[in-house]
């Protein structure tokens, strides 16, 4: 969603902007969306699988090797964190993914994606493999 501007009016009470109600409705929207990028739910990935779109931080956790798929994006900016406190090397494989095919976390590493409306880009990683 972009983001949505009340309508203030020409002049002070001239009866052109926004009702109150509106505004309000607008006011809900644009903190909802921003409440969901700065304080993303969180996801434990066990088993190999697809990460979820409508989680911001996936937390890899599994003995053995873990495979991840990650869809492309829906929303320009959409954020995902992975951290791996699991034994096994987390392996993330994005449909489309910029600098390569795949990163792949050990144990303790994490990694950033954002989406740029065809691409996920790494944007910051602490030990990620990068292939």
């Amino acid at each position: 969603m972009t983001m949505q501007t009340i309508g203030i009016g020409s002049a002070a009470n001239d009866g052109t902007g926004d009702t109150l109600r509106s505004a309000g409705t607008k006011i809900n929207a644009n903190f909802t969306e921003l409440y969901a990028v700065a304080a993303p739910n969180s996801q434990t990935i066990t088993a190999n699988g697809a990460a979820s779109l409508s989680v911001g931080y996936h937390i890899c956790n599994k003995a053995t090797a873990l495979a991840i798929t990650l869809a492309n994006g829906t929303t320009v900016g959409a954020r995902k964190y992975f951290t791996n406190k699991g034994v096994g090397i987390a392996t993330i494989t994005p449909a489309n993914f910029a600098p390569g095919a795949t990163f792949a976390l050990d144990r303790y590493d994490a990694a950033t994606v954002i989406w740029d409306g065809t691409n996920w880009y790494v944007v910051g990683h602490y030990g990620a493999t990068i292939a």
